[in-house]
């Protein structure tokens, strides 16, 4: 009897064992399989435009690649011929990672804005500072300043206003605290890189300020204060907010875009799954609004006129269940009637960053993916949206 009861507690003692061995080695082979598909997740190559600017015989465009490093990004201006072809491409390879998200032209020199991150542990935290780099026309960097009240500092969008520069973006902590500093952020630099003056506004860990417009010394800023609220601010040329204007419902990017046709300020973004277009006037009395939706959930990003007062979006749509994006470009009149809209699903995934007036059509410029590498695309529309041809 004692010993069918020692054979039976071995038993128990076996499987138990074998039980521990299996769960051991199904968590190492789980980690192994975890480890092998980050690692060629974080080696696909990586190369695209953010903004893209017209000049005389071509163009500037900035944005990112890792083509020095599979794991970091870095910010990079080319510029290219008119034929899109690259005259110079030079990367920003100080601190570990970084990406430019705007550039203005101020004569001779090229002027880029973005962010940057210093070194392994920032990255870790995800902590960024603004960065702004001024370069002469054959890409060698003129000055570099970074700017950081905050953990999360990006710099979004850069103009040239008569001698000056006026940047906006953000500064953020992980969490909303009572410091008197921190949120989004317009700042005024000289031409030497040394800042004119500064005003942070909202929520200092979630405002942000995306895009801005100049109108009769008069700065129309706009963006995102709290969870969901879109915003346009009003400050004076020297840094006073004059007014300010909220709008419910908005994604976490907010108003991301807004453009002027006949003394009505338009502005782009998304309120929940929908690409939202709203109409202004200029003491920011909402007049109208437009919302285009589908089964994917979608959003607005950028927003231009053209040459016949027509309005011109491009954004994305998002297929959760495929877990990819398509770029949109459509047209709408100054009532916000739709034009057309046309989807650019040619590519595995695909993101649209950028619309400029390029003589008569519209030329659009972002990434997609391509068998195993996101790559830079220009994308040229005709006037009536017909697409006219594609570049890597």
């Amino acid at each position: 009897m004692n010993k069918n009861k020692e054979t039976k507690n071995k038993i128990k003692l076996l499987k138990f064992v074998t039980v521990f061995f299996l769960i051991v080695l199904f968590l190492e082979l789980s980690y192994m399989i975890y480890k092998m598909s980050y690692q060629v997740n974080k080696e696909i190559y990586f190369d695209g435009i953010n903004s893209i600017v017209k000049i005389d015989k071509g163009y500037i465009g900035v944005g990112g690649n890792n083509d020095n490093e599979k794991l970091y990004e870095k910010a990079k201006i080319t510029r290219y011929d008119e034929k899109k072809e690259k005259i110079f491409e030079n990367l920003y390879n100080k601190g570990i990672a970084s990406t430019y998200n705007s550039v203005c032209v101020d004569n001779d020199y090229f002027v880029a804005v973005g962010k940057y991150t210093k070194n392994a542990k920032d990255y870790e935290k995800d902590y960024t500072q603004g960065l702004i780099v001024k370069y002469d026309k054959s890409g060698k960097i003129v000055w570099e300043k970074h700017f950081s009240d905050a953990e999360k500092t990006n710099f979004r969008k850069i103009k040239k206003v008569n001698d000056k520069y006026i940047v906006v973006g953000e500064s953020l902590f992980e969490r909303e605290n009572k410091s008197l500093i921190g949120g989004a952020y317009i700042i005024m630099y000289d031409e030497d890189g040394s800042i004119v003056w500064q005003q942070r506004y909202g929520n200092n860990s979630m405002a942000l300020f995306n895009d801005f417009l100049v109108i009769d010394d008069n700065i129309y800023v706009v963006g995102k204060n709290n969870e969901n609220l879109g915003i346009i601010i009003k400050y004076d040329m020297s840094g006073n907010m004059l007014d300010e204007k909220s709008y419910d419902g908005v994604d976490n990017l907010g108003f991301s875009s807004v453009c002027l046709e006949d003394d009505f300020l338009y502005v782009v973004g998304a309120k929940g799954n929908d690409s939202l277009l709203l109409k202004y006037d200029l003491e920011g009395e909402l007049i109208s609004e437009k919302f285009y939706s589908e089964k994917n959930k979608s959003r607005f990003n950028r927003i231009i006129t053209d040459e016949n007062g027509d309005l011109i979006v491009i954004g994305i749509r998002y297929n959760e269940k495929r877990q990819i994006h398509d770029g949109i470009i459509a047209k709408y009149d100054k009532d916000l009637e739709k034009q057309a809209i046309i989807f650019y699903d040619e590519d595995s995934d695909a993101y649209f960053t950028d619309v400029i007036l390029d003589e008569k059509n519209y030329l659009v410029v972002g990434y997609s993916l391509y068998e195993d590498a996101y790559l830079t695309k220009f994308n040229l529309y005709s006037n009536a949206l017909k697409e006219l041809g594609v570049n890597g």
